[in-house]
């Protein structure tokens, strides 16, 4: 969100700054001075009576890229309580305190986490002090302050002729040489703020030392260069007769050896769900790593991890025909199913927020969804649109019920995944996709007679009988796809039955 009282470039001649405007306010000719003050007067009375239709000051249009809220106040609609998750942190440390995160911290993230669940992670900004810039020597901000800002009602008529008479303002000033304060512009936000009716309560915190579990955390399959420990840890730190009830945060260094991720967490009710319920997260990202970054940043990757942990995939999902993965150009088609969202556009991942809004697939309705929580835009004011709120409702109820403030709480049913732990065994409370014939399925569906390559269905597999000609089951165990032969003279390793 742009901060202060920003000139827009079209109110300023080229080149002309803030102090250079405020002199040529204060120099105009005082021969003006009665023109102006009758000008001021009828400007004054005939917005200052009501927010007139017609009036002299050109009022502000958002252009296309942007949405006015429904809430012209950004107070979303208070939702009745609908899940309570309690949370219990595990912050895993060096032996000599390296990655320790203060309770207070934690707390603060909760803080951040139930604001943005509640839909106010977007509070209306602040006005400016009338009264101060009146009294103040800014010519140039009184002017405006005082005959254009809320168009002219800020002040009454004295006001605005005594600073016309010290500052001589312009007859036009409010045509050439106005700018908005934060509170005038238009929000960036495709759609209103939602309150989900989802809250997070502090339940406990516990630190375990352990140097190997706090720098190889990260990531499984990940195919990182030591031996990752991230399925241990949840195996020995996660209770698995509370994990439907209590949601386990793991905190540890996931960044320095694992490729600097942010955080990673299943997505409930996808065949994958490593560690089973679950979230960990990089402790830098809590102030204390290398980079010194600020709460601002871990809130935004616990909000993003909760979307997933309760069912939500990135905006930019690619699936086509049941399958994970597009080819490139039926990205922007109906053949992409996308995150399965109906408000959520189907776009291209962006990777920065563009100014002015983003439309990668133009003939697809609806624009990039950059203001989502489950985009990569890095956008500032961000949100969770209906129909993510009503999945993320579904995925409680299905598999999280003892969360339900409703006393009706239905029986959790299984999770269809298998948390690979290290012993091997499948707990209860787990339906993992039966194998066939003693193999394993592929992790998408195939018609009948249909070859998968990584380039087109995208499958997982575990051996190549789904593959296409020419093609292998190849790649770091656990995210195996169906890759070119040619690749094993790069060093891609296959499986056994590969490309004989």
């Amino acid at each position: 969100m742009e901060q202060g009282a920003e000139i827009e470039s079209a109110r300023l001649m080229e080149g002309q700054t803030d102090g250079e405007a405020e002199a040529h306010v204060g120099h105009r000719r005082v021969a003006k001075i009665v023109a102006v003050t009758a000008s001021v007067l009828l400007l004054g009375f005939s917005s200052y009576r009501g927010f007139v239709v017609a009036r002299a000051t050109p009022s502000f249009t958002p252009n296309d890229d942007y949405v006015k809220l429904a809430s012209t106040n950004h107070e979303p609609v208070k939702a009745d309580p609908f899940a309570v998750v309690p949370l219990t942190w595990k912050v895993i440390t060096k032996q000599d305190g390296t990655g320790h995160v203060s309770k207070e911290k934690i707390q603060a993230s909760i803080a951040d986490l139930n604001k943005a669940f509640k839909g106010q992670q977007n509070p209306r900004p602040q006005p400016p002090d009338v009264q101060a810039i009146l009294k103040g020597d800014n010519c140039y901000h009184k002017c405006n302050v005082a005959l254009c800002y809320k168009a002219g009602t800020a002040t009454d008529l004295n006001t605005k002729l005594a600073v016309t008479n010290k500052c001589h303002c312009d007859a036009q000033f409010c045509t050439h040489w106005r700018f908005l304060y934060d509170d005038e512009k238009p929000p960036k936000l495709d759609g209103p703020n939602l309150d989900t009716g989802i809250s997070f309560e502090f339940k406990d915190v516990e630190y375990i030392k352990n140097d190997e579990w706090h720098l190889q955390c990260c990531c499984t399959h990940a195919a990182l260069n030591y031996e990752i420990k991230q399925q241990e840890i949840f195996d020995s730190v996660v209770d698995k007769t509370t994990a439907r009830s209590v949601t386990t945060i793991i905190v540890c260094d996931m960044s320095s050896k694992g490729g600097n991720t942010a955080g990673q967490s299943m997505i409930a009710g996808s065949q994958s769900c490593n560690g089973g319920p679950g979230i960990m997260m990089d402790f830098s990202g809590f102030g204390l790593g290398k980079d010194n970054l600020d709460m601002h940043y871990v809130s935004h990757t616990l909000i993003h991890e909760w979307g997933h942990h309760l069912g939500l995939w990135h905006t930019f999902n690619e699936e086509c025909n049941g399958n994970f993965g597009c080819a490139k150009a039926d990205v922007c088609t109906d053949k992409n199913a996308g995150d399965k969202i109906s408000d959520t556009p189907v776009h291209h991942k962006q990777e920065k927020c563009p100014e002015g809004g983003a439309d990668s697939c133009p003939d697809q309705p609806g624009k990039d969804p950059l203001d989502n929580w489950m985009s990569y835009s890095g956008c500032e004011q961000r949100r969770f649109t209906a129909k993510q709120v009503e999945k993320m409702k579904q995925t409680i109820t299905d598999y999280f019920p003892k969360m339900l403030v409703s006393p009706n709480k239905p029986e959790a049913k299984d999770l269809p995944c298998d948390p690979l732990f290290p012993g091997g065994k499948v707990p209860s409370g787990y339906a993992p996709p039966k194998k066939e014939n003693g193999h394993e399925p592929p992790s998408c569906q195939l018609e009948v007679g249909q070859c998968d390559q990584h380039d087109t269905t995208g499958c997982y597999c575990q051996d190549a009988r789904h593959c296409c000609a020419q093609h292998g089951c190849g790649g770091n165990a656990g995210m195996r796809q169906c890759l070119p032969c040619e690749w094993k003279s790069w060093g891609t390793e296959f499986t056994a039955d590969s490309c004989a």
